[in-house]
């Protein structure tokens, strides 16, 4: 299933800030669930996700733009970090009047959640964990790997030197080579990734993965609420030990693996990340 329009009437609304305008969409009413996508995607990431929720009912759900992506944009901020995004995600909970929610994080949006439910733990009922890492930097390998593939100096000088769409064309060729084809998923996500990648700025681009590097994670142990850890099975092998770590880590987490997907895993097999995502939140 693409992103796409969603079948009920949403509610988008804008919270300003000192320094950005977040873009936010409200549907349906219950209990809040909150969706937090990923690096240089936005937040048509998660309609599958929202499609399957309101159609069930009982749940009301919360979808936005990150800084520096999506409808929310550019902003002046620089650098950009997981606690800034942390601070933003609080401003909007404060501003829609919600006290406790669910939160729901894929890539720099599990990092985010975590964060989140680590440092506000009374502001998380429950926490779901999709294709994400405790930071891109936990371990030796981790930081070698991060070094190697994308050194902080090598995306510094290509966003000086490269147009977007090209930059965007060597980002997918570096995963390809790296992690293979299957990895960004089937054509129609593939699309998907590269109108929202190529949405972004070449300068937010640089500062988004700034965000990525600098982030150090936080204590798993900290984070008390029930957790689902999702992810697919033909992830990378650095994500899938992450995966490993962080169910081993939170004290109540449940690990569930995604067949036929990758990073993405909720675009590569919507019915069955909706089916763990129901089955936990309905449990």
């Amino acid at each position: 299933m693409t992103p796409q329009a969603h079948d009920l009437a949403a509610e988008p609304g804008r919270l300003a800030l000192p320094d950005a305008t977040i873009a936010y969409e409200v549907r349906g009413h219950g209990e809040p669930v909150v969706f937090i996508h990923g690096a240089f995607a936005d937040q048509r990431l998660w309609a599958p996700q929202v499609n399957a929720l309101l159609q069930r009912g009982g749940w009301q759900t919360i979808t936005y733009d990150l800084r520096g992506h999506g409808l929310t944009g550019p902003t002046p901020r620089d650098p950009y970090s997981v606690g800034v995004l942390v601070d933003d995600l609080g401003a909007l909970l404060d501003h829609l009047g919600l006290a406790r929610v669910i939160l729901v994080g894929l890539s720099l949006g599990g990092m985010i959640a975590q964060a989140f439910a680590a440092i506000s733990p009374e502001r998380v009922s429950r926490l779901i964990l999709a294709d994400t890492a405790i930071s891109l930097g936990h371990t030796l390998p981790d930081r070698l790997l991060r070094d190697l593939i994308a050194p902080r100096w090598l995306l510094k000088l290509a966003t000086r030197s490269m147009d977007l769409p090209g930059m965007v064309d060597a980002s997918f060729a570096v995963a390809e080579w790296t992690w293979a084809a299957e990895w960004l998923g089937p054509p129609h996500v593939r699309a998907y990734l590269r109108r929202a990648m190529r949405a972004v700025s070449s300068r937010e681009y640089a500062k988004i993965y700034d965000a990525l590097y600098i982030f150090e994670g936080v204590r798993p142990e900290r984070i008390p609420c029930p957790t689902l850890i999702l992810c697919g099975r033909q992830e990378s092998w650095p994500m899938r030990r992450h995966a490993n770590l962080l169910a081993a880590r939170i004290p109540h987490a449940t690990l569930q693996w995604i067949d036929d997907a990758a990073h993405v895993s909720n675009l590569h097999q919507p019915a069955r990340f909706n089916e763990a995502l129901v089955g936990f939140l309905a449990g």
